[in-house]
């Protein structure tokens, strides 16, 4: 059976062909997880631009992996008349489906692209299949990343150096909470690490659909490894693109991901895995990898992970890199 996925499009099209290369390579990942060795291509039906695959018939979990797929619009089985038939997932947001898109602002990053890092660091991890998968953003600004990892019944945590934006993500998410009238408690709360104390606050709620927990921290990402006491199993990381962050010297984000790699480290389970996203124009990427390494991170290898470099705006050339802690 040949199965397409279509992806949703972006207007610019230097931007759109950037995002192809990067559903193309979700789609290898994704179907990786699914334990299914086919090749992935695209096809043209009725003037779309399909990515599709070919395989047997997919199971209910297959279908709900590759229905994770970020830039997926419509997922169907393409039949020798050329007839599509939706492939169904039963997965539905825990919380709202617009609980990640609701908050416009200067700086925030692409919601799909978020998803994008998600997805990467999960299925490249040990913990595909963990029923409550704790996922840690040691950058996480005003909480997209949460919001969308909280929609998929993980229990996100997020810290930010900038208080402002932290107590915006907190406000946010209650406000919401309260609107949709979901029964929830609201902590703060402080956790002290190396002598530094760390403010904290928590939110908990019960909805029909299940339960669900988020956690936000007042941090610098250097005290990633102090959040929380137990490890995570997913780390993803969108690092600042500005080109007021020199690529080298004092304060830069080469000397930053010499200071945090060691700490996203200790912060990972074993077999958990890292996704980082940065702007190739002020972060050269042997740097990260050689940080990364030396922290005691193993780098996912395949096809999958190579070639994820992609053009957004004229200062910014971003890629991925996503690296896992060896299990033994």
């Amino acid at each position: 059976m040949v199965y397409g996925l279509l992806p949703i499009k972006h207007a610019n099209a230097r931007y759109q062909a950037g995002v192809l290369v990067l559903a193309r390579k979700e789609l290898q990942l994704l179907l990786a997880a699914c334990g299914i060795c086919a090749d992935v291509f695209t096809l043209s039906l009725s003037g779309m631009e399909l990515i599709a695959f070919e395989s047997g018939p997919l199971s209910g979990a297959q279908a709900n992996i590759l229905c994770d797929h970020s830039l997926l619009y419509w997922l169907f089985e393409v039949r020798e008349d050329h007839s599509l038939v939706p492939v169904l997932s039963h997965r539905r947001a825990l919380v709202g489906e617009d609980l990640p898109y609701i908050q416009k602002y200067k700086g925030k990053t692409n919601e799909r692209f978020t998803e994008l890092l998600i997805n990467m660091a999960l299925y490249s991890s040990a913990y595909a299949t963990e029923k409550s998968v704790r996922l840690l953003d040691p950058m996480c600004g005003r909480g997209t990343s949460l919001f969308l990892a909280l929609n998929r019944g993980m229990l996100p945590l997020g810290a930010d150096a900038n208080r402002g934006e932290v107590q915006e993500c907190a406000r946010f998410f209650q406000r919401y909470l309260e609107y949709h009238r979901i029964k929830h408690k609201h902590q703060k709360h402080a956790r002290t690490y190396r002598g530094a104390n760390i403010p904290m606050e928590s939110f908990s709620f019960s909805i029909p659909g299940g339960e669900g927990a988020l956690s936000l921290a007042v941090a610098d990402a250097r005290q990633s490894a102090g959040l929380s006491r137990a490890r995570h199993h997913i780390l993803v990381a969108d690092l600042p693109y500005g080109v007021q962050h020199a690529p080298s010297g004092k304060g830069s984000l080469q000397a930053l991901m010499e200071d945090v790699s060691s700490e996203w480290f200790a912060a990972l389970e074993p077999g958990g895995a890292l996704a980082l996203a940065f702007n190739r124009n002020t972060l050269r990427r042997d740097a990260v990898i050689s940080a990364l390494m030396r922290a005691g991170f193993r780098m996912a290898e395949g096809d999958c992970y190579e070639g994820l470099e992609h053009w957004v705006e004229q200062a910014v050339t971003r890629d991925l890199l996503v690296a896992v802690v060896p299990t033994a």
